[in-house]
């Protein structure tokens, strides 16, 4: 999570992106920035682990706290579990002129999920907060074979009316794995 920015991996194709493995056709990684509500938004989303591990390394700085979701492909069968195939990440610049910064590290596509990931994950000082976070870490905890720490559960703050959020309802947080 400390360090420069390691940039490499994969292979260039035409216009420049990195393609992720060789089969992995039209996976590569793509980087643009977002007006959103008067503020830039740095994205990256890449399917090359050493990407994502730069990503990392840059834009996460323990002590921190980063939005954070998982998706995985739909099962159709009882019992079925997917592994993991989305990790996003979200950072507040902080920074003076910095921009916000979002990464869409398509992990199933990666031979393991990058080790800067991994220890992001594993530290304490790296709170991740999102809505639903208790099935992401389960499902993590699944594809990695450890608990995640640090994680704090929002679902709680969201008020059943799509258009309003209220942070009143806030009393304490429901941290879920390991602290």
């Amino acid at each position: 999570m400390h360090g420069g920015a390691a940039r490499g991996g994969g292979h260039a194709n035409a216009r420049g992106y990195r393609q992720a493995r060789p089969g992995t056709a039209g996976l590569s990684t793509k980087a643009f920035t977002l007006q959103y509500h008067g503020r830039k938004l740095d994205v990256l989303y890449t399917a090359v682990a050493r990407e994502a591990a730069a990503w990392i390394d840059v834009h996460v700085t323990p002590p921190c706290c980063v939005g954070m979701d998982v998706e995985c492909r739909p099962t159709f069968r009882k019992g079925q579990v997917a592994k993991t195939a989305l990790v996003q990440i979200a950072v507040h610049a902080t920074a003076e002129g910095a921009n916000d910064a979002v990464l869409l590290a398509h992990v199933l596509h990666m031979k393991r999920i990058p080790e800067a990931m991994q220890r992001m994950l594993a530290h304490g000082e790296v709170t991740k907060t999102g809505v639903g976070i208790a099935q992401d870490v389960k499902q993590l905890a699944s594809d990695l074979g450890s608990l995640p720490s640090g994680c704090v559960d929002l679902s709680h703050v969201v008020v059943r009316s799509p258009r309003w959020v209220s942070m009143s309802r806030v009393s304490r947080p429901a941290c879920v794995g390991k602290s």
